[in-house]
């Protein structure tokens, strides 16, 4: 129960103020500002590849996902070969 004492507006006010600032402070830290996430960033993120074509929209990135697709299936038919050389 309260006591009965004084307390001026101004007192109270700095002492919401204070209890306030002290609830919002996390035994962890501080807490940062969620992403804001826009529907216009969700389509930049879907317009990056085309799931029908299979293809990347940027053509550098296409590119070099092609070379990389290529250069794999060459050296596992270089490891077939060698394998089957060897059995």
């Amino acid at each position: 129960m309260l006591s009965h004492q004084n307390f001026s507006a101004q007192d109270w006010a700095l002492q919401a103020k204070e209890y306030e600032h002290n609830k919002k402070i996390l035994p962890w830290g501080h807490t940062t500002k969620p992403e804001v996430v826009t529907t216009k960033i969700i389509k930049e993120k879907d317009n990056i590849f085309d799931p029908i074509l299979q293809t990347y929209k940027a053509k550098d990135k296409e590119n070099n996902t092609q070379n990389n697709e290529k250069n794999l299936l060459k050296h596992q038919l270089a490891r077939n070969k060698v394998n089957k050389i060897i059995i």
